[in-house]
């Protein structure tokens, strides 16, 4: 005797709502499977001064568990200030050598303190990310301070030298007048010069007679690091 079975409406309606299910958590699923891989970055130098109109190189590494990522295209981007605005300098790519490292250089030229990031805008395998600051301190070149070798005392002398950058970019220059007290040379009197081009000078009386130096020198500012240029030779002011 054959047996037929046949199924119930219900149980029609309860296999179709089992699979819209089952698609449905699929779907969902599906994408959390296939997002793109975390990135990281780390940088070097974090911190680096360097001389006005001196160059550096930039590396940056970017690495998603621990494993390079390489042959991408990221930004360099650089600011004056550590919040922003940022602005592209230009796109970068890593090296045949470095591809399975994942690291990424960069040259730049600050011609002030820079704050410099290596972002990665991300793909359908790796997720974006952007590095932490890179700060470059730059630091003025002051030139020796001349004057001529004698003068009497209450008499001007014009002390001279070079700075760069000069007005207006510039930072502010000072010179310091040392005097010979018996066998060394200790701080006289601090004063301001101008900054004229690319050349600072300062008109300066000495009331005591005795032997002297000067030498300029700049604070440290929001864009520049401090710096110091040599003394001159020995200056003797006459009673």
């Amino acid at each position: 005797m054959r047996c037929t079975v046949r199924r119930s409406p219900g149980t029609k309606r309860a296999a179709i709502i089992a699979a819209v299910v089952v698609a449905l958590t699929v779907l969902l699923v599906a994408p959390a499977l296939a997002a793109p891989a975390a990135t990281t970055w780390q940088v070097s130098p974090t911190s680096k001064t360097v001389t006005y109109r001196g160059g550096l190189i930039l590396n940056g590494t970017l690495t998603s568990a621990d494993v390079g990522v390489g042959g991408k295209w990221v930004s360099l981007e650089q600011s004056s200030s550590a919040s922003g605005p940022w602005q592209r300098l230009f796109e970068l790519t890593t090296s045949q050598a470095a591809y399975s490292t994942g690291v990424y250089s960069g040259p730049v030229l600050p011609l002030q303190n820079t704050y410099y990031r290596f972002v990665w805008e991300g793909d359908a395998g790796f997720a974006g990310s952007t590095s932490g600051n890179i700060t470059i301190s730059v630091r003025p070149v002051i030139g020796r301070s001349y004057c001529r070798a004698r003068v009497r005392r209450g008499h001007t002398l014009n002390v001279r030298g070079i700075i760069r950058p000069g007005a207006p970019t510039g930072p502010a220059v000072k010179v310091r007048a040392y005097r010979h007290r018996g066998h060394s040379w200790v701080v006289y009197k601090t004063y301001s010069a101008t900054v004229t081009g690319t050349h600072f000078s300062a008109k300066i009386k000495i009331s005591k007679p005795g032997r002297y130096r000067f030498r300029g020198f700049t604070a440290a500012t929001a864009a520049f690091v401090a710096a110091k240029g040599r003394s001159g030779g020995a200056v003797v002011v006459r009673p």
